[in-house]
């Protein structure tokens, strides 16, 4: 399976508490994160990252309300993965909600 990486960045408490959501987004979601969960936990690398693949989808979609689900729950198993941690970063800094000047990528100028 992926490797989980281990070590969290100092700002992973943060990087959880912006990407949590409330009781509605819970009960209107719960088959997507009940599937997500399932998915992550799975052995299999290839069912891992199709759940990345997933966000990086709703990200593109500009569904950046699903891809705060996704992002919380994928750092919850790979908290040092610095494109999600970087991802949440930019999307929570508009509260998740699409631009409709969004061009439809972000420049990472960091590694």
């Amino acid at each position: 399976s992926l490797k989980k990486l281990e070590k969290r960045p100092n700002n992973y408490d943060n990087l959880l508490k912006i990407t949590s959501w409330d009781n509605e987004t819970d009960t209107e979601n719960k088959g997507l994160i009940d599937d997500i969960i399932s998915k992550l936990n799975s052995q299999n690398e290839l069912v891992q990252r199709e759940v990345f693949d997933a966000l990086f989808n709703t990200y593109l979609d500009k569904d950046w309300k699903r891809c705060k689900i996704y992002c919380h729950l994928w750092i919850e198993h790979f908290p040092s993965d610095p494109v999600v941690n970087r991802m949440i970063e930019k999307l929570s800094a508009e509260n998740f909600e699409c631009p409709p000047s969004w061009p439809g990528f972000h420049v990472f100028m960091e590694k």
